[in-house]
């Protein structure tokens, strides 16, 4: 075996290694490696304490890597569900929930597979939108596998994101004028009811500023209405579906982006275009002096149909498939009112700007409108309309009586206040037809 041979003279023992004396006078010391390797032996359990305490760090610094990588993923997940859920829920699509479920799959989270859960509702149980019946809440949840974890008895950790997404409103009522006219926003008399009778989780939440006043005749339906004021400032009885939310932000002008058409000159100059017991079909243009039907079958080519100082349409059917009637003054500062009385609609708005019309906007009001009365759009006595489009009228109400007042596909409101006698009214949102979509869009997505 060699020998390492130390130049000194050690008269003792070096800890923990041991001489080994000669008979010579130099006694030059000698150990072998056979006593170092003891000496290591006698160092192991620090040694190995230390080697252990780091790989033990290492490898809970990679299972904790594993699980933040695996979160991250999934609150992308959760983020597409609770988006896909709630546009599909926009949309009036009874699969919402297996819509969000199959857009969390397209980010590697598919529902029931590989220890994944993807859990998507309404009114979230926790958070700050708890108890909102127009929030959509996507839950991602996984079994992840962990190595150095196991060793505390951790084999696998859950993980789970959650998202949510806010559903778009449909009808959008500012009540600017209300407190000059009348005192709700939103009034139902006599039978009349707003949404599906009996209740439903379809349908486009109801958003408006102040309160809310009904009859025990009559009842709201909608998924979800909500309210800027407070409870005491509403009078409901009659039936209920959801109860309104209460001291919501302040209802603005949701379609403020949109381009308002102008008035420059007079298509029909003068006098006013009267049709009575005749069928007629008119094209877009600007008319002053009214637009008034009585007894008469009127077809409206599409486009863009600027009216000045109201109209009047009684006893006729009136027809049109994408028309925007924009409803202003010709400079007189006389904006008129339109009553339609005992008369069929059958009315579509735009599904694009090709013909000169407002995407999706059927009646629009001026504006700077200054109003005659509480509601300058009135809908009397058995008037109806079966097609789809949004009533625009922020400078004045809109009044409906004896009616049933539907959409095909999509039916919205964005007016000062409602007044609704004796009528059914289904707001719908379904804009998939429309090639802007939904134009309320930004009031709608991802807020958690």
């Amino acid at each position: 075996m060699a020998q390492l041979t130390v130049l000194a003279n050690f008269p003792f023992e070096l800890k923990g290694l041991r001489a080994h004396h000669s008979s010579t006078s130099t006694r030059s010391p000698t150990f072998t490696f056979a006593s170092a390797s003891a000496d290591i032996l006698n160092m192991s359990p620090l040694f190995m304490m230390g080697v252990f305490t780091s790989l033990l760090f290492c490898g809970l610094s990679l299972d904790l890597g594993t699980l933040e990588f695996n979160r991250l993923k999934m609150q992308t997940a959760a983020d597409a569900a609770a988006l896909g859920a709630q546009v599909s829920h926009d949309q009036e699509d009874s699969n919402w929930v297996s819509n969000g479920q199959a857009d969390a799959a397209t980010d590697g989270y598919a529902n029931a597979v590989s220890n994944v859960t993807v859990a998507v509702a309404e009114q979230p149980a926790n958070g700050a939108y708890a108890g909102f019946y127009d929030a959509v809440q996507a839950t991602v949840t996984k079994n992840v596998p962990t190595i150095f974890m196991g060793l505390a008895n951790r084999s696998t950790v859950t993980v789970s994101s959650t998202s949510v997404s806010l559903e778009t409103p449909c009808v959008y009522l500012t009540g600017a004028h209300s407190p000059a006219w009348t005192s709700y926003p939103l009034t139902l008399q006599s039978g009349s009811s707003v949404g599906r009778w009996g209740g439903s989780s379809m349908g486009c939440p109801v958003s408006f500023n102040k309160g809310v006043t009904m009859d025990s005749n009559s009842s709201l339906w909608e998924n979800a209405f909500v309210s800027s004021g407070d409870s005491a400032g509403s009078s409901i009885t009659g039936g209920v579906y959801h109860w309104p939310r209460f001291d919501a932000p302040t209802v603005t002008d949701p379609l403020s982006y949109l381009t308002q058409p102008a008035f420059s000159s007079c298509t029909v100059p003068n006098t006013s275009v009267s049709l009575v017991n005749t069928t007629r079909t008119l094209s877009p243009g600007t008319y002053c002096k009214a637009l008034n039907f009585t007894g008469s079958t009127v077809t409206l080519q599409p486009g863009l149909y600027i009216i000045c100082d109201g109209a009047s349409w009684t006893n006729s059917t009136v027809s049109g498939t994408g028309v925007t009637l924009f409803f202003t003054q010709s400079g007189d500062g006389r904006y008129g009112q339109f009553i339609a009385t005992r008369s069929t609609i059958s009315l579509t708005a735009p599904t694009d700007a090709s013909a000169g019309g407002t995407p999706t906007v059927l009646f629009w009001g001026d504006r700077n409108w200054v109003p005659t009365a509480a509601q300058d759009f009135q809908f009397l006595y058995g008037v109806g309309n079966v097609g789809d489009g949004i009533f625009y009228t922020t400078g004045t109400g809109i009044e409906f009586s004896a009616n049933t007042f539907s959409g095909t596909h999509y039916l919205g409101f964005v007016t000062d206040n409602l007044l609704i006698v004796a009528t059914s009214i289904q707001p719908m949102s379904n804009f998939t037809g429309v090639a802007t979509g939904n134009p309320f869009r930004p009031r709608g997505g991802l807020v958690q």
